[in-house]
């Protein structure tokens, strides 16, 4: 419907016009009636009606001051003159202020429809026009994504692009630089994804030009132009502290050098993917440049330790000692020289785990438990994004079991323990419950925490807290991650509460020891 108001300070013109356009007009709707200028005015504001009819005489505010407000106020009311045979200069006058045209009273009831025609035909164009420049502009950003995946993948020239789409991509083909942007946790929610492109894209255009998209899940590309001030030398790290606050995660940015053009992007994306890589070794939350580890190459057939039959002998005898100090030997030399790809890595550290099904293999162990063990894939492991955190998973799960066999070994009571451990190792992030521990060892829940003190020597909830707060402690040593992530992580869901267990069980906060750390 087109929407139109009528104003004239007679009311019989006004009710005579409305008695036209509502019985012959269908697709016109009456929204207002005003009987002076200022009361119109009041309306147009209000409503915005597609068109007006407006008596150029009027008292308080005439029609041509009153055609002069609605222009001031780029109001898009179409207008049609009402005007007496003596008010002719005056609708001269509306037609210079964009009138649509003029009718003579008394109105003649032909013109009148002819021109509310013209008129219904000029908001319908307009209308038109308007969701044409609509579907245009929400199709630049899908045209620019689309070049942009094709540059950084190297299946279109940047010099094959038109000059007005070029235009589109905001940026200059000269002096480039790429980074890659990788979120610590998956981005399920497009609302974040979209918030995270609008925040780093901002923070670029504060110093240069250059754009930002999402170029393939989780992995966000950010191109510009180096900018000359020395101090924006600092603008990755910017981003990935900005985007720390908005995703309550880490936040990994690995770099390309500069000086690349347009047409050479896509070697450019393969020198950050390259960096990318050693956030294996570097942590997350790192800002990585290709510059800084261009010089490191990876050597094929390496292997993580010499001696694997020591390795095994130390967890057939449960001496747990021997076989962690080994683990810290292999990953602080492979800290230290970074010369193994990380798909290596893990492959090695999957065959520790074959060597642990091995060596329980004629072990008193629970057959359940080598079970649980045995159903370790080399997903898990990867699962593990750094080498650090592949450390702890790995040393975490030697301790438990070297532990576990050198008690089993001792009463047959110790596998339950054994399992209750286990479970808690595995799962600790998790919310544990007396009923899902209970059922877990198949014992009756009343009697199960009385059992566990009798066998262990401990009390249970005091195990699942150690064990939660010495991995909260590793995570604040070897991570920069919120505290409220640490203790999602260690199986906190209310971050006040983690604290305070922290708290009493380290006699520093969270936040202290952290900064004892650093």
């Amino acid at each position: 419907m087109i929407s139109a108001i009528l104003v004239d300070d007679e009311v019989l013109t006004v009710k005579a016009l409305k008695k036209i356009i509502e019985s012959r007009c269908i697709n016109i709707n009456i929204v207002g009636e005003a009987h002076d200028g200022l009361e119109a005015l009041e309306l147009v504001e209000k409503l915005k009606p597609d068109f007006a009819i407006i008596d150029i005489r009027m008292p308080n505010m005439d029609g041509i001051e009153l055609m002069e407000k609605i222009t001031e106020r780029s109001i898009k009311t179409k207008v049609i003159v009402l005007s007496a045979y003596r008010d002719f200069e005056y609708a001269s006058k509306a037609l210079q202020y964009g009138a649509w045209g003029y009718l003579v009273k008394p109105v003649d009831k032909g013109k009148l429809l002819d021109m509310i025609s013209k008129v219904e035909a000029g908001v319908q164009y307009d209308t038109h026009i308007s969701q044409l420049k609509d579907k245009v502009n929400e199709s630049i950003p899908l045209i620019k994504e689309k070049y942009l995946k094709q540059l950084v993948n190297g299946t279109i020239a940047y010099s094959s692009i038109r000059e007005e789409d070029k235009s589109l991509l905001g940026i200059e083909d000269k002096n480039c630089r790429l980074i890659i942007i990788s979120p610590g946790s998956y981005l399920n929610n497009n609302d974040i994804a979209v918030k995270l492109v609008e925040i780093a894209e901002s923070l670029i255009k504060e110093v240069t030009k250059g754009i930002v998209f999402l170029n393939r899940q989780n992995e966000f590309i950010g191109i510009y132009n180096c900018p000359a001030d020395p101090h924006s030398a600092g603008l990755p790290v910017n981003i990935r502290n900005a985007l720390n606050t908005l995703l309550s995660t880490d936040v990994t940015i690995a770099l390309s050098s500069p000086g690349f053009s347009m047409n050479d992007i896509c070697l450019a994306y393969r020198e950050a993917k390259i960096a990318l890589v050693y956030k294996f070794y570097m942590g997350l939350n790192s800002v990585i440049a290709y510059n800084d580890v261009s010089h490191i190459q990876f050597e094929i057939n390496q292997t993580l330790f010499e001696d694997e039959n020591h390795l095994i002998e130390q967890i057939r005898m449960g001496i747990s000692d021997e076989a962690i100090r080994i683990l810290d030997e292999m990953f602080e030399n492979l800290q230290a020289k970074m010369n193994m790809s990380p798909e290596m890595v893990y492959n090695c550290c999957y065959k520790i785990i074959l060597f642990l099904v091995k060596a329980l293999k004629d072990t008193s162990l629970g057959s359940d438990i080598k079970e649980q063990l045995t159903g370790l894939e080399l997903d898990d492991l990867k699962s593990c994004g750094t080498l650090k955190e592949l450390a702890v998973f790995l040393k975490l799960t030697v301790e438990n079991i070297t532990e576990l066999v050198d008690k089993s070994r001792k009463t047959e009571d110790m596998k339950v323990i054994v399992k209750a451990k286990l479970y808690c190792t595995q799962n600790y992030p998790k919310d544990i419950t007396l009923d899902l521990i209970s059922e877990h060892v198949n014992m009756a829940r009343n009697y199960f925490c009385a059992f566990f003190k009798k066998k262990s020597g401990e009390n249970f909830w005091d195990y699942l807290t150690d064990l939660r707060i010495n991995r909260a402690k590793e995570l604040l040593e070897t991570t920069d991650l919120k505290i409220a992530a640490i203790a999602e992580k260690v199986g906190y869901k209310n971050a006040s509460h983690f604290c305070r267990i922290f708290k009493e069980a380290v006699g520093v906060s969270p936040s202290e020891y952290k900064g004892k750390i650093c």
